[in-house]
Protein backbone atom coordinates (compact mmCIF):
# COMPACT_ATOMS: atom_id res chain seq x y z
CA UNK A 1 0.00 0.00 0.00
CA UNK A 2 1.04 3.06 -0.87
CA UNK A 3 1.61 6.15 2.37
CA UNK A 4 0.01 9.15 2.41
CA UNK A 5 2.47 11.24 0.40
CA UNK A 6 1.80 8.57 -2.78
CA UNK A 7 5.43 6.67 -2.18
CA UNK A 8 5.56 2.75 -1.68
CA UNK A 9 6.48 1.72 1.80
CA UNK A 10 9.70 0.90 0.67
CA UNK A 11 10.42 4.17 -1.13
CA UNK A 12 8.74 6.20 1.79
CA UNK A 13 11.00 4.18 4.39
CA UNK A 14 14.16 4.66 2.36
CA UNK A 15 13.59 8.73 2.23
CA UNK A 16 12.26 8.86 6.20
CA UNK A 17 16.18 7.18 6.89
CA UNK A 18 18.16 8.92 4.22
CA UNK A 19 16.73 12.45 5.63
CA UNK A 20 17.60 10.55 9.18
CA UNK A 21 21.17 10.51 8.30
CA UNK A 22 21.52 13.65 7.04
CA UNK A 23 20.10 15.26 9.98
CA UNK A 24 22.97 13.34 12.04
CA UNK A 25 25.11 14.26 9.95
CA UNK A 26 24.10 18.07 10.37
CA UNK A 27 24.30 17.70 13.88
CA UNK A 28 27.70 16.02 14.22
CA UNK A 29 29.13 18.90 11.78
CA UNK A 30 27.50 21.75 13.74
CA UNK A 31 27.87 20.18 17.76
CA UNK A 32 31.96 20.41 16.42
CA UNK A 33 31.75 24.18 16.35
CA UNK A 34 34.55 23.86 13.57
CA UNK A 35 31.20 23.50 10.51
CA UNK A 36 28.43 25.40 9.41
CA UNK A 37 26.04 23.67 7.33
CA UNK A 38 23.72 25.79 4.83
CA UNK A 39 21.05 24.51 2.89
CA UNK A 40 19.64 25.37 -0.28
CA UNK A 41 16.40 27.24 -0.62
CA UNK A 42 13.40 25.03 -1.56
CA UNK A 43 9.99 27.24 -2.87
CA UNK A 44 7.63 26.96 0.19
CA UNK A 45 3.74 27.24 -0.38
CA UNK A 46 3.15 28.84 2.79
CA UNK A 47 5.18 30.15 6.35
CA UNK A 48 1.98 30.64 8.37
CA UNK A 49 -1.49 28.42 8.29
CA UNK A 50 -4.82 30.62 7.55
CA UNK A 51 -6.06 31.71 11.07
CA UNK A 52 -8.82 34.60 10.36
CA UNK A 53 -6.55 37.26 9.92
CA UNK A 54 -6.96 39.78 7.57
CA UNK A 55 -4.68 40.06 4.79
CA UNK A 56 -3.09 41.22 1.68
CA UNK A 57 -1.06 40.57 -0.99
CA UNK A 58 2.16 42.01 -2.18
CA UNK A 59 4.27 41.26 -5.45
CA UNK A 60 7.82 40.73 -4.61
CA UNK A 61 9.63 41.43 -8.21
CA UNK A 62 12.97 41.33 -9.59
CA UNK A 63 14.72 42.65 -13.12
CA UNK A 64 17.55 41.68 -14.76
CA UNK A 65 19.13 43.92 -17.38
CA UNK A 66 21.89 44.64 -19.95
CA UNK A 67 23.52 46.81 -17.57
CA UNK A 68 22.83 49.39 -14.29
CA UNK A 69 22.25 52.38 -16.12
CA UNK A 70 19.18 54.43 -16.26
CA UNK A 71 18.79 53.61 -20.61
CA UNK A 72 19.31 50.18 -19.82
CA UNK A 73 16.93 47.57 -20.74
CA UNK A 74 15.17 45.05 -19.12
CA UNK A 75 15.66 41.12 -19.80
CA UNK A 76 14.04 39.39 -16.95
CA UNK A 77 11.20 39.59 -15.00
CA UNK A 78 10.19 37.61 -12.08
CA UNK A 79 7.37 37.86 -9.32
CA UNK A 80 6.73 36.33 -6.59
CA UNK A 81 2.83 36.95 -4.86
CA UNK A 82 2.31 36.46 -1.25
CA UNK A 83 -0.30 37.10 1.85
CA UNK A 84 0.58 38.71 4.51
CA UNK A 85 -0.92 40.09 7.17
CA UNK A 86 -0.67 43.82 9.16
CA UNK A 87 1.86 42.84 11.95
CA UNK A 88 4.35 41.35 9.27
CA UNK A 89 3.50 36.87 8.96
CA UNK A 90 3.41 36.08 5.67
CA UNK A 91 0.91 33.42 4.84
CA UNK A 92 0.25 31.55 1.39
CA UNK A 93 3.09 32.58 -1.52
CA UNK A 94 2.00 32.22 -5.20
CA UNK A 95 3.95 30.71 -7.61
CA UNK A 96 7.00 32.55 -9.11
CA UNK A 97 6.10 34.08 -12.43
CA UNK A 98 9.38 34.67 -14.57
CA UNK A 99 9.55 36.21 -18.06
CA UNK A 100 12.41 37.11 -20.71
CA UNK A 101 12.00 39.74 -23.05
CA UNK A 102 14.55 40.33 -25.82
CA UNK A 103 15.75 44.26 -25.35
CA UNK A 104 16.81 44.84 -28.65
CA UNK A 105 19.60 45.16 -28.46
CA UNK A 106 23.18 43.03 -27.63
CA UNK A 107 23.43 41.69 -23.98
CA UNK A 108 27.02 42.38 -23.02
CA UNK A 109 28.88 39.23 -22.14
CA UNK A 110 29.50 40.29 -18.84
CA UNK A 111 25.63 40.61 -18.29
CA UNK A 112 25.48 36.86 -19.65
CA UNK A 113 28.40 35.38 -17.02
CA UNK A 114 26.74 37.32 -14.25
CA UNK A 115 23.04 36.37 -14.84
CA UNK A 116 23.44 32.92 -17.13
CA UNK A 117 20.94 35.01 -19.43
CA UNK A 118 22.28 34.96 -23.20
CA UNK A 119 20.72 35.65 -27.03
CA UNK A 120 18.96 32.19 -26.85
CA UNK A 121 17.18 32.93 -23.85
CA UNK A 122 15.28 36.26 -24.99
CA UNK A 123 15.04 35.57 -28.74
CA UNK A 124 11.63 36.66 -29.91
CA UNK A 125 10.49 36.77 -26.06
CA UNK A 126 8.01 39.57 -24.73
CA UNK A 127 6.56 40.54 -21.16
CA UNK A 128 3.10 39.67 -21.12
CA UNK A 129 1.48 43.03 -20.01
CA UNK A 130 -1.64 41.93 -19.35
CA UNK A 131 -0.54 39.11 -17.03
CA UNK A 132 1.71 41.52 -15.11
CA UNK A 133 -1.32 43.49 -14.58
CA UNK A 134 -3.60 41.00 -13.46
CA UNK A 135 -0.55 40.32 -10.93
CA UNK A 136 -0.93 44.20 -9.99
CA UNK A 137 -4.94 44.25 -9.74
CA UNK A 138 -4.92 41.96 -6.57
CA UNK A 139 -1.58 43.93 -4.99
CA UNK A 140 -1.29 46.14 -2.44
CA UNK A 141 2.22 46.36 -2.13
CA UNK A 142 5.08 45.86 -4.40
CA UNK A 143 8.41 45.10 -3.01
CA UNK A 144 11.92 44.68 -4.59
CA UNK A 145 15.67 44.19 -3.17
CA UNK A 146 17.01 47.36 -4.18
CA UNK A 147 13.33 48.93 -5.60
CA UNK A 148 15.85 52.45 -6.62
CA UNK A 149 16.71 50.03 -9.50
CA UNK A 150 13.82 48.28 -10.38
CA UNK A 151 11.17 50.35 -9.60
CA UNK A 152 12.40 53.71 -12.69
CA UNK A 153 13.01 50.21 -15.06
CA UNK A 154 9.41 48.68 -14.39
CA UNK A 155 7.79 51.75 -14.55
CA UNK A 156 9.46 53.03 -18.08
CA UNK A 157 8.98 49.29 -19.46
CA UNK A 158 4.72 48.33 -17.40
CA UNK A 159 3.70 51.77 -16.53
CA UNK A 160 0.68 50.09 -14.21
CA UNK A 161 3.76 49.58 -11.45
CA UNK A 162 3.73 53.79 -10.99
CA UNK A 163 -0.04 53.14 -9.42
CA UNK A 164 1.55 50.82 -6.55
CA UNK A 165 3.26 51.21 -3.39
CA UNK A 166 6.52 50.21 -3.13
CA UNK A 167 8.30 49.19 -0.21
CA UNK A 168 12.57 47.93 -0.57
CA UNK A 169 13.79 45.09 1.45
CA UNK A 170 17.24 46.00 1.34
CA UNK A 171 16.53 49.86 2.63
CA UNK A 172 13.14 49.67 4.23
CA UNK A 173 14.91 47.21 6.88
CA UNK A 174 17.44 48.48 8.87
CA UNK A 175 20.08 44.87 8.46
CA UNK A 176 22.96 47.18 10.00
CA UNK A 177 21.01 47.93 13.79
CA UNK A 178 20.59 44.29 13.44
CA UNK A 179 24.22 43.65 13.67
CA UNK A 180 24.37 42.58 9.89
CA UNK A 181 27.32 43.92 8.03
CA UNK A 182 25.67 44.01 4.51
CA UNK A 183 22.67 44.54 2.84
CA UNK A 184 23.41 41.95 -0.21
CA UNK A 185 20.82 39.24 -0.62
CA UNK A 186 23.17 36.92 -0.97
CA UNK A 187 25.04 37.83 2.16
CA UNK A 188 21.50 38.06 4.34
CA UNK A 189 20.73 34.93 3.09
CA UNK A 190 23.51 32.88 4.45
CA UNK A 191 23.84 35.20 7.39
CA UNK A 192 20.18 35.83 8.44
CA UNK A 193 18.86 31.78 7.09
CA UNK A 194 22.25 29.55 6.30
CA UNK A 195 20.88 29.40 3.14
CA UNK A 196 22.18 29.31 -0.90
CA UNK A 197 20.63 29.80 -4.02
CA UNK A 198 21.12 30.28 -7.86
CA UNK A 199 21.72 34.18 -7.29
CA UNK A 200 21.28 37.10 -10.14
CA UNK A 201 18.91 35.38 -11.65
CA UNK A 202 15.66 37.34 -10.95
CA UNK A 203 13.28 34.20 -9.69
CA UNK A 204 15.36 32.66 -7.73
CA UNK A 205 16.20 36.05 -5.92
CA UNK A 206 12.56 36.95 -5.32
CA UNK A 207 11.81 33.53 -3.72
CA UNK A 208 14.82 34.35 -1.55
CA UNK A 209 13.68 37.76 -0.68
CA UNK A 210 10.77 36.22 0.27
CA UNK A 211 11.83 34.24 2.52
CA UNK A 212 14.35 36.31 4.04
CA UNK A 213 11.36 39.06 5.12
CA UNK A 214 9.72 35.84 6.66
CA UNK A 215 12.19 34.94 8.80
CA UNK A 216 13.28 36.43 12.53
CA UNK A 217 15.47 39.15 12.94
CA UNK A 218 17.73 39.03 15.92
CA UNK A 219 15.51 41.66 17.77
CA UNK A 220 13.02 38.94 17.53
CA UNK A 221 10.80 40.88 15.71
CA UNK A 222 10.00 39.07 10.98
CA UNK A 223 11.94 41.39 8.49
CA UNK A 224 8.55 41.84 7.22
CA UNK A 225 7.55 43.87 10.16
CA UNK A 226 10.15 46.22 10.23
CA UNK A 227 9.68 46.49 6.71
CA UNK A 228 5.65 47.37 6.72
CA UNK A 229 6.59 50.05 9.86
CA UNK A 230 8.74 52.12 7.50
CA UNK A 231 6.89 51.08 3.97
CA UNK A 232 3.94 52.93 6.11
CA UNK A 233 5.79 56.17 7.24
CA UNK A 234 6.51 59.27 4.73
CA UNK A 235 10.04 59.92 3.31
CA UNK A 236 11.43 63.19 3.20
CA UNK A 237 13.40 64.09 0.02
CA UNK A 238 16.27 66.68 1.12
CA UNK A 239 17.74 68.82 -1.00
CA UNK A 240 21.02 70.04 -0.29
CA UNK A 241 20.26 73.51 -2.33
CA UNK A 242 22.74 75.81 -2.56
CA UNK A 243 25.38 73.85 -1.52
CA UNK A 244 29.44 74.94 -1.38
CA UNK A 245 31.14 72.92 -4.37
CA UNK A 246 33.85 72.23 -1.98
CA UNK A 247 30.97 70.08 0.44
CA UNK A 248 30.26 67.79 -2.76
CA UNK A 249 32.80 64.69 -1.37
CA UNK A 250 30.95 65.43 2.11
CA UNK A 251 27.60 64.98 0.71
CA UNK A 252 28.73 61.72 -1.39
CA UNK A 253 29.39 59.74 1.37
CA UNK A 254 26.41 60.78 3.00
CA UNK A 255 24.59 59.35 1.09
CA UNK A 256 23.54 62.38 -1.58
CA UNK A 257 23.05 61.97 -5.70
CA UNK A 258 23.69 64.76 -7.79
CA UNK A 259 20.73 65.76 -9.93
CA UNK A 260 22.00 67.96 -12.68
CA UNK A 261 18.82 69.02 -14.66
CA UNK A 262 16.97 72.29 -12.39
CA UNK A 263 13.11 71.60 -13.66
CA UNK A 264 10.19 72.23 -11.11
CA UNK A 265 10.35 69.98 -8.33
CA UNK A 266 13.52 69.10 -9.06
CA UNK A 267 16.69 71.45 -8.05
CA UNK A 268 19.90 71.20 -9.15
CA UNK A 269 21.20 70.22 -6.21
CA UNK A 270 22.71 66.88 -4.49
CA UNK A 271 19.73 65.59 -2.50
CA UNK A 272 18.73 62.23 -0.33
CA UNK A 273 15.90 60.03 0.64
CA UNK A 274 15.53 59.82 4.78
CA UNK A 275 12.80 58.81 6.90
CA UNK A 276 10.71 61.22 8.07
CA UNK A 277 11.38 61.08 11.32
CA UNK A 278 14.81 61.48 11.06
CA UNK A 279 14.66 64.54 8.88
CA UNK A 280 15.21 66.98 11.83
CA UNK A 281 18.20 64.75 12.58
CA UNK A 282 19.64 65.54 8.64
CA UNK A 283 18.61 68.67 9.19
CA UNK A 284 21.04 69.20 11.47
CA UNK A 285 23.83 67.18 10.09
CA UNK A 286 23.35 69.48 6.94
CA UNK A 287 23.39 72.87 9.29
CA UNK A 288 26.97 71.60 10.97
CA UNK A 289 28.61 69.67 7.97
CA UNK A 290 27.37 71.87 4.51
CA UNK A 291 25.65 75.21 5.45
CA UNK A 292 28.07 76.00 8.30
CA UNK A 293 25.23 78.02 10.16
CA UNK A 294 21.82 78.24 9.07
CA UNK A 295 20.43 75.60 6.72
CA UNK A 296 19.31 76.58 3.40
CA UNK A 297 17.82 73.22 2.29
CA UNK A 298 14.63 72.09 1.27
CA UNK A 299 12.01 69.16 1.54
CA UNK A 300 9.45 67.36 0.07
CA UNK A 301 7.16 64.49 1.63
CA UNK A 302 6.58 61.21 -0.21
CA UNK A 303 4.60 58.20 0.45
CA UNK A 304 5.17 54.94 -1.31
CA UNK A 305 3.66 55.69 -4.70
CA UNK A 306 6.18 57.74 -5.08
CA UNK A 307 9.22 56.40 -3.11
CA UNK A 308 12.25 54.89 -5.28
CA UNK A 309 10.73 56.38 -7.95
CA UNK A 310 12.42 58.80 -10.08
CA UNK A 311 8.54 60.30 -10.98
CA UNK A 312 8.95 64.33 -10.06
CA UNK A 313 6.95 64.58 -7.13
CA UNK A 314 3.91 67.17 -7.33
CA UNK A 315 5.07 70.62 -6.11
CA UNK A 316 8.21 72.29 -5.51
CA UNK A 317 10.37 71.52 -2.63
CA UNK A 318 10.30 73.81 0.19
CA UNK A 319 12.39 75.40 2.30
CA UNK A 320 12.98 73.69 5.82
CA UNK A 321 11.68 75.18 9.10
CA UNK A 322 13.28 74.28 12.02
CA UNK A 323 10.70 72.81 14.64
CA UNK A 324 10.75 75.91 17.55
Amino acid sequence: MPTADGLPDAAAHAAAAHAETERRLIDALTASGRYQVIEKLEARPHYHRPDGTPTKWALFVDVETTGLGEDDRIIQLAAVPFEFAKDGRIFRVGACRSWFEDPGVEIPEEITRLTGIGPEHVAGQRIPDDEVRALLDETALVIAHNARFDRPHLEKRLPMFADKHWACSQDDVSWRAEGLESTKLGWLAYRMCRMFYEAHRADADCLMAVHLLASTLPSGRTAMAALLDCARAKTARVWAVGSAIETKDVLKRRGYRWNGDAEEGRPKAWWRDVPEQALEAESQWLAAHVYRGTPRHQVQLLDGRLRYSTRRPPGAPRAWTPRA
